[in-house]
């Protein structure tokens, strides 16, 4: 918040803004051209001194290497000091991190879109081959292209599951859904859920869960979550594995 004079003299500045535009020191008594150092912000002053109602506007200033980003607004004022003058009141609300998250998101937005166009266009491409000329195409062709249709059914599946867990973070960050029930059977899911994808003459994915660690309470989902990530990344950095092992063994407290 800043109150300036006509002659955009500083008459009174809160802490915030001495803060963020000059270090924590004071600025009354100072131009304002000095402390805000923006032509943007500026013009904008200078177009809303002739109007009687402003809507609040987007600025961007430049300070140092950072640029922030404001909502701004002002309005008329009875002068602090002299009575019949009249001053200004800006209000200038720091809206970068609204800011950065806008451009975060439009930029997954358009990195899901491409990611979620990939399976999609190969699926597509498939069926639409198999459909067609499905006179033509023998068994072992069949079998490929159900393969490829199949494996990027799940990728796509995959995706979608992602965009679902950033939804929910974003709207129950932290909240955890604890129920009895057993960890075996979670990690029986998961591995079958990754079975279509093995090798099955060279690879193979093992669940081994003590009795004692089976059934207790957690969040299904979260602990799914994990499972299925650390399965995945076998599978994309290390593709020439042999076994993968599903293992819950209940240590003893220690001490």
């Amino acid at each position: 918040m800043i109150v300036f004079n006509e002659d955009h003299v500083v008459e009174y500045a809160n802490r915030s803004t001495e803060r963020i535009f000059h270090e924590g020191l004071p600025i009354q008594g100072m131009g304002l051209e000095g402390v805000l150092r923006s032509s943007a912000l500026l013009e904008h002053l200078d177009s809303a001194a002739t109007q009687d109602d402003n809507e609040p506007t987007r600025i961007k200033i430049n300070q140092g290497k950072k640029k922030l980003w404001f909502e701004v607004s002002c309005s008329k004022v009875q002068g602090m000091y002299t009575e019949g003058t009249y001053s200004t009141l800006l209000v200038m609300h720091d809206i970068t991190k609204q800011k950065d998250l806008e451009a975060s998101r439009r930029k997954f937005v358009a990195n899901a879109s491409h990611e979620l166009r990939t399976p999609l266009t190969i699926i597509k491409g498939f069926a639409e081959t198999l459909t067609d000329d499905k006179a033509e195409i023998d068994s072992k062709t069949r079998d490929r292209f159900t393969e490829k249709i199949l494996k990027n059914a799940e990728r796509l599946h995959r995706l979608v599951e992602d965009l679902l867990t950033i939804s929910r973070l974003e709207s129950r960050p932290f909240i955890i859904e604890r129920t009895e029930q057993s960890l075996r059977s979670l990690f029986e899911e998961v591995a079958e859920s990754y079975s279509s994808r093995l090798d099955l003459d060279k690879q193979k994915i093992e669940v081994k869960v003590d009795e004692a660690a089976d059934w207790f309470s957690f969040d299904r989902y979260r602990i799914n979550q994990v499972l299925a990530k650390l399965v995945e990344n076998v599978f994309r950095y290390a593709p020439e594995f042999r076994s993968i092992r599903l293992e819950a063994v209940l240590e003893p407290e220690s001490g």
